[in-house]
């Protein structure tokens, strides 16, 4: 008779090196990545038997800016989660 469709959430999470994070941190109101406003980010992948695909992630936020690191670290790699606010695929 019907079909309903529930409220989507994406979430997702970019990882960085500590060297940029510390850029986009000097760059953030009041120092905090999380107050930026929000941004998009374009996914490419693909491989060499086909073309490139293309999607979009819309209004994406960082949701905090965790910090650890180990010894021995050679380079500090950070995971930070994003709240994204839509996809376009293949966009």
């Amino acid at each position: 008779i019907g079909q309903g469709y529930g409220q989507f959430k994406y979430t997702g999470s970019i990882e960085l090196y500590k060297e940029e994070i510390n850029n986009i941190i000097a760059l953030a109101p009041l120092g905090k990545i999380q107050l930026i406003t929000a941004f998009s980010i374009k996914v490419v992948y693909g491989n060499t038997s086909q073309a490139l695909t293309i999607d979009t992630l819309q209004s994406c936020v960082f949701m905090k800016n965790p910090f650890s690191a180990k010894a021995n670290d050679k380079k500090l790699v950070m995971k930070i989660p994003l709240l994204i606010g839509n996809i376009n695929w293949n966009s």
